[in-house]
């Protein structure tokens, strides 16, 4: 009876540390893992980050734009309508492929 108590005991001993290097093993594999999507998605963030900026400039642009054509069209510089109005949505589509 003793001895297969101890036998019991050895074999849960043993399960135990089987799992625990188990748990290990995969915890090192899930580490590297994420070290490897991190480091990835660092570089794909650095090369978007001037597309970001160059977008940033022309959403600025645009809103100078904007403002020449209101400007324009309160100073009643462009007289005829129809220019000012594909003026402005030439502006509208280039806002809407910009978004």
């Amino acid at each position: 009876m003793a001895k297969t108590l101890k036998d019991l005991l050895l074999a849960l001993l043993n399960a135990t540390l089987i799992l625990v290097a188990l748990c290990l093993f995969l915890g090192w594999k899930l580490a590297s893992t994420v070290e490897d999507v991190t480091s990835g998605l660092s570089e794909k963030l650095q090369v978007v980050a001037p597309l970001r900026d160059e977008a940033q400039g022309i959403r600025e642009q645009l809103s100078g734009l904007r403002s020449d054509l209101a400007r324009i069209q309160e100073d009643g510089v462009v007289s005829n309508t129809a220019v000012s109005l594909r003026m402005s949505n030439t502006l509208d589509k280039l806002e809407t492929i910009e978004t």
